[in-house]
């Protein structure tokens, strides 16, 4: 198993992160790609950001165009700001020890 990872805010998800999403499955030979929106960016507290659930939900609907796409809540999940490592260790636990795991990382 072969996962890509995108995290971001998806204020509101776009194309641009769907093409990276999509260039990268092909590129890397991926099996799954997850979109995973921030619950709680630990560097931009103060802004006024969509809620969680909105960002959430737009995300699945912007995955569902696609098999192998996926959005996750797993930051959603957790309490407190949400930091990468820690999403990490997440996905470690959930996905057999085999799986190879691909963070990809946008331009903004």
């Amino acid at each position: 198993m072969r996962i890509g990872i995108l995290g971001g805010t998806f204020d509101p998800v776009h194309f641009g992160h769907l093409r990276l999403a999509e260039e990268m499955y092909e590129e890397l030979s991926l099996t799954k790609f997850l979109l995973i929106p921030c619950a709680q960016a630990p560097h931009n507290y103060k802004s006024v950001i969509t809620p969680f659930p909105d960002r959430l939900e737009m995300t699945r609907i912007a995955a569902s165009c696609s098999s192998y796409l996926e959005a996750s809540d797993i930051e959603g999940q957790r309490k407190g700001p949400s930091y990468t490592v820690e999403t990490i260790r997440i996905i470690r636990d959930i996905y057999p020890a085999e799986a190879h795991l691909f963070f990809v990382l946008g331009i903004d």
